[in-house]
């Protein structure tokens, strides 16, 4: 496996909402087949080292707008049409406003009442899910469509997060109870269903992903502290295994049946993420590129896996396709730590890029050439 590079420096002020909006990639998410067995491992071998910090012109970047009042943004998520969804920001501060993009002009989502939200999913449709504060002071869910954003509401608590959706529009992700443990729920036509209910496990199995046919997909605790990448289906679980004996979680699954995530390999003084994709139950490593981590964030129907990987202190935005990382160019020579966080069927890439004075940069990336 080669790799051609040009990762994620999180500002002060913003990594809790960044963070947390990162895991909402995996939109339009489908289905992942497979038998009831664990998953077979078929590890890539794990290239030597970083061969270019700069990808070649392969890839154009091209700048979103923030808000008018703004300063900062990040592109989180991108459809087929071209619609990108993410978020503008004042930044080092809190003041968080969800965004769509569309043919490079910056559109508000508005809130639930409050003062703050975040998008950062769009379905086929343009349909985009979120969070958002509510006037009562909560922390809401949200589905946005037509103009309109819906309130998701909760399983009886004060917060909801919402992760992923699909292009029927059911949403998934996570609520607190009226006794205030998070429960993960599947939203779908107004109604939030309690996953617990499909044997998931509070504090033990979440869910990150949802297909077409309103399976869910995460992680699941398959014995006390070691947890497997899953899929759920109304009560029973597909265990799809870790590539080796270490943790693993599916992020997203694309329209092909082709899951993307993270594992990590056993023996690791500490955690260490290496991006990962499932075909069915054969699950494959991506490896590292000689990096300290990688993580995949999303995966288009060509294969194309985009997320962050480490090169020295830094995380770099990568798109892994071929057997190969490209490391995604930076605005300058000096703007180039962030993430890919989404791509579409034509292959542009949804992201952020951190500028020298720790500002972020909402970005599309455009493969030419190629």
């Amino acid at each position: 496996m080669g790799v051609v590079v040009v990762m994620e420096a999180i500002n002060p002020g913003r990594r809790e909402v960044l963070g947390l909006a990162v895991g909402m990639v995996g939109a339009g998410a489908m289905a992942l087949t497979g038998a009831t067995s664990a998953a077979a491992s078929s590890a890539s071998p794990e290239p030597s080292s970083v061969t270019d910090r700069r990808s070649p012109a392969r890839y154009r970047v091209e700048e979103l707008p923030s808000l008018p009042n703004d300063d900062a943004a990040s592109a989180l998520g991108v459809n087929d049409a071209g619609i990108v969804a993410g978020f503008s920001s004042v930044a080092f501060t809190l003041r968080f406003h969800a965004v769509m993009w569309h043919r490079g002009r910056v559109h508000a989502l508005g809130t639930l009442g409050g003062n703050t939200s975040v998008a950062g999913a769009v379905t086929s449709g343009g349909a985009i899910i979120g969070n958002s504060d509510t006037a009562s002071g909560q922390s809401h869910g949200f589905l946005w469509k037509r103009g309109r954003m819906h309130d998701l509401g909760s399983l009886g608590g004060d917060r909801s997060f919402a992760k992923a959706v699909n292009d029927r529009e059911q949403v998934v992700g996570e609520s607190h109870t009226a006794a205030g443990e998070p429960h993960p729920f599947l939203w779908s036509r107004g109604r939030m269903t309690d996953l617990t209910t499909w044997g998931l496990v509070p504090y033990e199995d979440s869910v990150e992903a949802v297909d077409d046919h309103g399976r869910v997909y995460g992680r699941h605790q398959a014995s006390p502290g070691v947890w497997h990448a899953a899929r759920w289906d109304r009560g029973s679980v597909l265990d799809l295994g870790p590539v080796h004996s270490g943790d693993a979680s599916v992020r997203a699954v694309n329209h092909r049946g082709v899951a993307v995530g993270w594992q990590v390999p056993p023996g690791s003084p500490d955690p260490v993420l290496h991006a990962t994709v499932w075909h069915g139950l054969r699950s494959t490593d991506l490896g590292t590129a000689g990096g300290l981590f990688s993580e995949a964030l999303a995966v288009n129907d060509r294969e194309q896996v985009v997320g962050r990987l480490s090169v020295g202190p830094d995380q770099h935005p990568f798109v892994w396709a071929r057997g190969r990382f490209t490391v995604l160019p930076g605005l300058s020579s000096s703007t180039v730590v962030g993430g890919a966080a989404g791509v579409n069927g034509s292959g542009v890439v949804a992201g952020w890029l951190d500028g020298p004075d720790g500002r972020s940069h909402a970005v599309l990336w455009r493969p030419f050439g190629g």
